[in-house]
């Protein structure tokens, strides 16, 4: 009996041995192995960057371009806007799809560092040209975008008070980029719930649901009756104006609709209150 379980004993640890061996070279092989050429390893950059890049729905005004230099053993500095799309919600897009996706693989054993530009361009994306190229100036030397209106706004505090301040002012982007910065509690999530909604109406072409935001407000939980009441008051000047219109596109830049959206948040952040 006490060969028979030795015998038994050796047999499962060969089996063992044969059946995990596999998995343990596999976990053995270097994770950062290199690409062996600059060409495939702008391949490589483009595909990872790409993973990693998750645009906003609104339309951008143009592609952003963003520079960056990677380090021997993949780590990235210097990462700056060098072309903005002249949308701020699409600019930090491109920024952290280049930040999100660090570490890189080791570069190629002949560079020390490598200095590049990833093109945001989802037209040449989608038809698979190349959107990254080498640079071959020092990268502190590279002619790159001025610190312009969009790069300051991503540092901004988001607040209603700034998001009513970027309707005033027309730039329906900037709105966009604060109110995905709002918190997501009580009268700020009420704000950022009926700005999704008027959203998805600007962006949905023919869409004319306006009475969506009579329905948000009517079954918001916990909210005072005199407060539902002042508030669909408040709700009256943009919902008029959305009944109005005659196309979607208009009302990003109609600067009567901005201004009565903003005087309806400020509304919602003044008079909104909960049992």
């Amino acid at each position: 009996m006490k060969i028979f379980t030795i015998w038994l004993l050796m047999s499962f640890i060969s089996v063992s041995a044969a059946c995990f061996a596999p998995v343990a070279l596999a976990q053995a092989k270097p994770a950062d192995a290199s690409v062996e050429t600059i060409e495939g390893y702008k391949s490589y950059l483009q595909t990872r960057v790409m993973r990693n890049y998750f645009p906003p729905k609104c339309s951008s005004p143009g592609p952003t371009e963003v520079a960056f230099s990677i380090e021997r053993n993949g780590g990235v500095t210097c990462v700056r806007l060098k072309k903005s799309s002249g949308c701020p919600l699409y600019d930090m897009a491109a920024l952290q799809a280049v930040e999100r996706a660090v570490p890189y693989r080791s570069l190629p054993e002949d560079r020390a560092n490598l200095n590049v530009a990833v093109n945001f361009d989802m037209g040449k994306i989608w038809k698979k040209k190349s959107v990254v190229s080498i640079l071959n100036a020092p990268l502190a030397k590279i002619d790159t975008t001025p610190k312009t209106k969009s790069a300051d706004l991503l540092t901004q505090p988001r607040t209603v008070k700034n998001l009513c301040q970027a309707l005033r002012d027309a730039d329906f982007a900037r709105a966009q980029m604060d109110i995905s910065g709002i918190p997501q509690e009580g009268k700020n999530l009420l704000v950022r719930i009926l700005f999704r909604q008027i959203e998805n109406m600007l962006e949905a072409p023919g869409m004319k649901d306006s009475d969506s935001i009579t329905i948000v407000l009517d079954k918001t939980v916990y909210l005072k009756a005199d407060s539902r009441a002042k508030l669909h008051e408040a709700s009256k000047p943009v919902i008029e104006i959305l009944k109005a219109r005659k196309s979607n596109a208009e009302l990003k830049t109609n600067q009567e609709f901005l201004s009565a959206l903003a005087n309806f948040f400020e509304a919602v952040d003044r008079d909104a209150v909960y049992e």
